[in-house]
């Protein structure tokens, strides 16, 4: 059994998801899934079913697997999807806690699931970095052990 990363993220929309303020973002959804699939180190995406994070319509989820942190990281910060991901704010507001969370799990291929991704990032919110739920800016090896990460790897999109 494989031991992968999980990744679950959030995004809270600015209109609903058929509002012409998303229209762009929505039009991009297809393609950023395909570059995805083509990534190195991507595993798949966990379809979201239509899942509502604490019952919010606005509240956006995303739940990938991948083999290693450094694929997500280049496929998030260094591949066209960073340059979707620059615009983030003409579509999204700023949460304002804790709105993603990785996680190392032995992958039997159906999982993770979406209520315990929740759970993982509320534990991130309410306890910070772990091998629970952690993040770019305080990640952990497979064994549960921090790593050090150089600063310039630091986003500002982690909660510590």
């Amino acid at each position: 059994m494989a031991r992968h990363l999980a990744q679950l993220n959030i995004a809270w929309m600015r209109g609903s998801i058929d509002d012409p303020v998303m229209a762009d973002f929505v039009g991009a959804i297809d393609s950023v899934h395909k570059l995805a699939g083509r990534s190195p180190g991507f595993v798949r995406i966990v379809p979201d079913n239509g899942y509502q994070p604490w019952g919010d319509p606005k509240a956006l989820p995303n739940l990938t697997v991948w083999e290693d942190i450094n694929s997500l990281r280049d496929f998030t910060y260094r591949s066209a999807h960073g340059n979707l991901f620059s615009k983030r704010d003409k579509w999204f507001v700023s949460p304002g806690r804790a709105h993603m969370a990785l996680w190392w799990f032995d992958d039997t291929g159906d999982g993770p699931d979406y209520d315990d991704a929740i759970r993982r990032l509320d534990h991130l919110q309410q306890n910070g970095p772990s091998p629970e739920a952690f993040t770019f800016g305080q990640p952990y090896d497979v064994d549960g052990v921090p790593l050090g990460m150089p600063s310039e790897n630091r986003m500002k999109t982690d909660v510590d």
